[in-house]
């Protein structure tokens, strides 16, 4: 090991639970919502887009506006840690300047916009020990992407293997395990008050690191397993699909027994060893247009149909940026190809158009639908026209 590489938030600054402070009270105060903690969580370590388009998915049309949504940040900020200051971890002035003392490469690679990185070492007199300061913002894949190390890897001339990355989250974690980077996460940072603090560098459990590091290398290992689905997946299925959408948008357990009863083959499962982690599902109708009544009345499924119908594409919030809705997604028009469809259609909100624009779909405007109470886009991949063929 010749290099150090330090996250910031919640390992060099104990300030997880002051940034879910401050949306908690931006979002309060702007437009009345109570941010809940478990919607947050996935937000640790990735990227304010990220934030944007979950808090979005969750509460309906929040923000439009990347720019705008980090000077809200920015003014909440500056206004706590004027009257507080900002929460240093406790210990890591030491350890930085043993480390610097030792003749180690140091470098902060952190998904928080520069301007916050800067002024919060700044303002810790911590700038003097770090070679390499590098923001999400300047690498095109961010967290839980490798990118943000090994660009900061480089800059400091060493190879990935010959860093250690010291992370907190599991969107850094994952993203410091896909490499030869050897990885000491923090311990879990719950506590009374905010359940973000963490117990610092100096208070470190070597043992859980080498176990918390190990879990989180372990999915990099796996291969994650595709199936079909039957009755016995139902509890699961129903999990899943609670934990990624709003009360409003999800199919409750009952519906998804109807439509396991009716088309169990049509639904495609992702499975880390024998964990659930993501799914795509839906109907086969001749219908060309995807209608909420489709959502509803599983029985409308007709095997000998055209068009594969796509109701809901779910990744757990923690497995998300890693592609394996995207892997699902190919299997489903793989399957719907081979079993001699003419494409598939899916409704989406406007966030999420181009994503599926990826895989062929084409966009046909606004749908019908108004599941959930929300605006919907329809999209459909026509076999002799998009990547299906």
């Amino acid at each position: 090991m010749k290099a150090v590489i330090f996250d910031m938030d919640g390992v060099l600054i104990n300030t997880e639970p002051l940034h879910y402070r401050c949306w908690k009270e931006i979002l309060k105060e702007k437009n009345g919502i109570d941010l809940d903690y478990e919607v947050y969580l996935p937000c640790i370590g990735s990227t304010r887009g990220f934030f944007m388009d979950l808090i979005n998915e969750n509460y309906g049309p929040v923000f439009d506006d990347v720019d705008k949504m980090n000077a809200l940040m920015k003014e909440k900020k500056a206004q706590i840690t004027e009257a507080e200051g900002f929460p240093e971890m406790p210990g890591i002035k030491e350890a930085l300047k043993q480390l610097k003392d030792e003749g180690y490469l140091l470098a902060v690679a952190s998904s928080s916009p520069a301007y916050a990185i800067k002024d919060a070492l700044k303002s810790l007199d911590m700038e003097k020990y770090f070679t390499v300061v590098m923001s999400g913002d300047y690498v095109e894949h961010p967290k839980p992407a490798p990118d943000t190390f090994l660009v900061t890897a480089e800059k400091l001339g060493m190879e990935p293997e010959d860093c250690l990355v010291v992370e907190d989250s599991t969107n850094g974690g994952g993203a410091a395990s896909r490499y030869e980077m050897y990885l000491v996460p923090q311990p879990g940072f719950r506590k009374a008050g905010y359940p973000g603090c963490g117990t610092g560098i100096s208070g470190m459990d070597q043992r859980k690191c080498r176990k918390n590091a190990e879990n989180i290398r372990k999915r990099g290992r796996v291969k994650m397993r595709i199936r079909t689905a039957d009755l016995s997946d139902l509890k699961e299925i129903a999990r899943v699909e609670a934990a990624c959408f709003p009360a409003a948008e999800a199919a409750t357990e009952e519906e998804f027994e109807k439509r396991l009863t009716f088309y169990k083959d049509h639904f495609w499962l992702m499975f880390e060893e024998e964990k659930l982690i993501a799914f795509v599902d839906g109907m086969v109708t001749n219908q060309e247009d995807l209608t909420d009544e489709m959502y509803e009345k599983a029985e409308m499924h007709d095997e000998k149909g055209d068009w594969q119908m796509i109701f809901g594409v779910n990744t757990l919030p923690s497995y998300r940026k890693h592609g394996y809705a995207g892997e699902l997604i190919k299997r489903a028009i793989t399957d719907a190809k081979e079993q001699g469809r003419k494409g598939l259609v899916l409704t989406c909100k406007d966030r999420l158009i181009s994503y599926y624009a990826r895989f062929g779909f084409k966009n046909e405007g606004v749908s019908e639908s108004v599941h959930g109470n929300v605006v919907w886009n329809q999209m459909r991949l026509t076999f002799d026209e998009g990547l299906g063929e």
